[in-house]
Parts: C-alpha cells; sequence; structure tokens
C-alpha cells in the first residue's frame, strides 16, 4: 500500500510546523513593538494625522463650559479671557435713581453744573447744596445694591469709577440726610469731574 503524502490530508512534515510557529511569533513581537510604539510618554494613543489633534489632557479646571481642559476662556465675553471679574447685575432704569449732588469742592456752582450733566439721562435728581466742609477727594457713594447705578452715574460725569466709586457708610458723609436718594455725588477739591470744574 502507497504512503499518503501530505497533501492528501495525511501528516505535514515537521519543518512546516516549525515555520508556521516561527511566522506567529515573529507577528506577535511585530504587534507588541507596534502598540508599545504608537503609545505616547504619558500613556495616551499619539495621533499622527495632521488633520486631528489630540485631546488636551484635563487638568480638572472645571468651569462649567465643557472645555475643562485647563484653557483659558473669556468668562465676561469681552474678549479678554484673563479678565475674571465677573459681570454685575444690569443698572435699574435711570427714573428709579435718585441722586443728590452736594457741593465740597469750593467751586461755586459746581453742584449745579454736575446736576445739570445728569438731567438729561433721566435721573430723579433732588436740589444740589454746599457739603458741610471741604471735601478733599470726589466721591460718588451709593447704599447697598446701587452699584451698577453708581458706576452709571460716573460714566455719565467722565469719570473714572475706581477709587470713587464706594459703598455708603452709616452715617451718611456730612450728616447728610439722604431721603429717598439712593445715590450720593460729594464733589471734592480734586475736581476729577469735568462739569465740576467750573467756567
Amino acid at each position: 500500500m502507497a504512503e499518503r503524502s501530505s497533501s492528501m490530508g495525511g501528516r505535514p512534515p515537521a519543518n512546516a510546523v516549525v515555520r508556521g510557529g516561527g511566522l506567529i511569533a515573529v507577528a506577535l513581537l511585530l504587534g507588541l513593538a507596534l502598540l508599545a510604539w504608537g503609545f505616547g510618554e504619558e500613556g495616551g494613543l499619539v495621533v499622527t494625522d495632521g488633520d486631528t489633534a489630540a485631546p488636551t489632557p484635563d487638568d480638572g479646571n472645571d468651569n462649567g463650559d465643557g472645555n475643562d481642559n485647563g484653557e483659558p476662556t473669556d468668562p465676561n465675553g469681552d474678549g479678554d479671557p484673563t479678565d475674571t471679574t465677573e459681570a454685575g447685575p444690569a443698572s435699574r432704569p435711570a427714573e428709579e435713581t435718585v441722586i443728590y449732588v452736594r457741593n465740597g469742592s469750593g467751586v461755586g456752582g459746581a453742584a449745579a453744573s454736575v446736576r445739570d450733566v445728569l438731567a438729561p439721562a433721566g435721573y430723579v435728581l433732588r436740589s444740589p447744596d454746599n457739603f458741610p466742609d471741604r471735601a478733599t477727594e470726589t466721591l460718588i457713594y451709593h447704599l447697598d445694591g446701587w452699584r451698577p447705578e453708581a458706576l452709571d452715574v460716573a460714566r455719565e460725569l467722565d469719570v473714572e469709577p475706581d477709587g470713587v466709586v464706594q459703598l455708603m457708610p452709616e452715617p451718611a458723609p456730612g450728616d447728610t440726610d439722604l431721603g429717598q436718594a439712593t445715590i450720593l455725588v460729594v464733589l471734592g477739591e480734586d475736581q476729577v469731574i469735568p462739569s465740576a470744574r467750573g467756567g
């Protein structure tokens, strides 16, 4: 009886088994090498496609905008991501804001001039008068909760609000009887308000 060859379903030669095993081992080693090469130093897959950027690691900057990867955001929508001051509440209408202007500058008629600048904006204006003493600084005081309106008044008077707009102390400066006033403008000798400089 003739011996069957391996092509007829018999047992394959030993060298074919060795060659197949060797190919499998090489394929495994090659796959492991490719996997190791494909991971970056920080453990993430390296993206090599020029059109796709690797995701930025999340640094825990949970600012609620869905972009929690540490990149600066623009909290105020003013184009300056470094400006982290929070936008305040909207101002009340001018006709709800009662302003009292008192002159401590020593310039005659300064309080009336300031009142005349504010009147076209629609503010409710008490009759201006003199402060009991000379005031060195011009200050715009506001009742608690009326800061946005005080800032609006500063803009109307063309004055920088930093250091000028302040919370009303108790009692009010110069023993002022505020009545219904929510904003008190005290004109000082520094004459920072252009309309209070006199002619």
